[in-house]
């Protein structure tokens, strides 16, 4: 059976997010050597971006040097070595992002996969508790949340924390007297960020577990509108979608209200990080031309303010990131509940084959629930092959409950339900399935031609077969 979301205002636990997020990176590595290769050229195209403020010093250092020994190729050079590795850099995260979109659409497809398998393996039992409309989004709307982590989370967060690791290391080579800042800048961003990570998660867990009841009252409005109507009851399901719409939006709202608070410290913080940047290096730079100190370096000082302007991309990345990886989690915490539902009705290990069976039945002292309340109670009841019988009774004394009970849609309480004198729970449960015809009272239609509706159970039936069945 699916959990429910905790509805207080507490976080899932650790362990439901830390297993969710180890969940995401496992399908990610489905794709192993296209993740590897992802890493790499991501990492060596922040690497030739690094190098970029280095080459801008040397350049500067020439031209200010005013050398009379310089030659034009002095300066081109560089310039023109700057201008390559910007291109190969530049190429090679587009490679990157190739492997990258390669392994998101591979791990969507997986997920899709697993949840479609996960619910097809359920029992009659698991529909019975499970809201249809709740369902349909886990396995449709909850995946696609996961799309941004696939497409370009994992990549443009593991691209963003090389590059801030990147400009930390290269402000601390290239301006070492101020990179206490930047340490203390990006310790208070990385703060801001469990601060405003936690909130979100709250927000967007709600937003989710709220659209799957908005889901389920679109259904069953749309399924039951003829029902509804007899009972005049519009009125009252409008006041429930009303309901369930506005949690839905003041969820998003709240998610949206810290994902903004996030996004804006991150760009405050980078803010008073130049200005404080810019006042000790405009005070060195000043007291030098005072003194008329020839040895302060114009180009490191050039140098360091491109390493700070790049922490803008990181800062905006990691914004992005954190908000997809929560909203992932959030989705990923209701998918990974129906993959780890486990059947209630489970095949014996060592189940024998029911393609002969004679057909000899008896209920010994059965008793069956669908809840604790029983509904059938001390059944005993024998039913010889070849025998014809009608079972009466009035709406809900449990006529459809007994039959269900032969295929094993659901298992007995207590008692045992024998076939030829063996308890049906030996059987191999596809076969013992395909012994028995059951005509439902519930009629419903795929969305494929009458002849393959009537096939469905034989799809290698005749036509013939077709046309007599009808």
């Amino acid at each position: 059976m699916i959990k429910q979301i905790d509805k207080s205002n507490n976080l899932p636990s650790k362990i439901s997010t830390i297993s969710s997020i180890r969940m995401i990176f496992s399908y990610a590595l489905l794709k192993k050597k296209e993740f590897i290769l992802m890493l790499l050229f991501m990492g060596l195209g922040i690497t030739f971006m690094m190098i970029s403020p280095q080459i801008s010093r040397r350049v500067i250092n020439i031209l200010e040097n005013n050398d009379s020994n310089t030659s034009v190729n002095d300066i081109l050079l560089p310039i023109g070595l700057g201008v390559l590795i910007s291109l190969v850099g530049a190429i090679v995260l587009g490679i990157g992002r190739y492997f990258s979109a390669i392994v998101g659409t591979e791990a969507q497809y997986n997920i899709r996969k697993s949840v479609y398998n996960a619910i097809n393996r359920q029992t009659f039992s698991f529909f019975n508790k499970a809201e249809t409309g709740d369902l349909v989004a886990r396995a449709t709307s909850d995946i696609e949340m996961t799309t941004p982590v696939f497409n370009q989370g994992i990549t443009l967060g593991f691209q963003s924390i090389i590059m801030m690791i990147g400009v930390v290391v290269g402000i601390s080579i290239t301006f070492p007297s101020i990179s206490w800042i930047i340490l203390l800048a990006v310790g208070l961003f990385l703060l801001a960020i469990s601060f405003c990570a936690k909130r979100m998660q709250i927000a967007y867990v709600k937003s989710r577990k709220t659209f799957g009841n908005l889901t389920t009252v679109f259904r069953e409005n749309i399924i039951g509108a003829q029902v509804v109507r007899i009972f005049n009851s519009q009125e009252k399901e409008i006041k429930k979608f009303r309901k369930e719409n506005a949690d839905f939006k003041d969820y998003t709202i709240e998610a949206i209200k810290w994902s903004t608070i996030l996004r804006y410290s991150g760009w405050i913080m980078l803010a008073v990080m130049s200005s404080f940047v810019l006042i000790i290096g405009g005070w060195q730079a000043y007291v030098a031309y005072q003194n008329q100190d020839l040895s302060f370096d114009l180009g490191r000082f050039i140098a360091m303010l491109m390493y700070i302007s790049m922490l803008g991309m990181p800062i905006n990345q990691v914004n992005n990131v954190v908000m997809n990886f929560v909203q992932a989690n959030a989705a990923m915490i209701r998918v990974k509940e129906v993959l780890d539902a486990m059947p209630e009705i489970m095949e014996d290990t060592n189940a024998i084959s029911a393609e002969n069976i004679r057909g000899d039945v008896e209920f010994r002292n059965v008793n069956f629930g669908y809840t604790s309340t029983l509904v059938l109670k001390n059944i005993n009841l024998k039913v010889e092959a070849g025998t014809t019988i009608a079972l009466l009774g009035t709406t809900g004394s449990g006529k459809s409950t007994l039959i269900s009970l032969l295929p094993r849609f659901y298992d007995v309480v207590n008692g045992e339900l024998l076939i030829d004198g063996v308890n049906i729970k030996k059987y191999k449960i596809e076969e013992l399935r395909k012994q028995i015809a059951v005509c439902s009272q519930n009629i419903f239609l795929f969305n494929i031609s009458i002849a393959d509706n009537i096939r469905y159970g034989r799809p290698d039936a005749s036509m013939n077969e077709v046309i007599q069945a009808a």
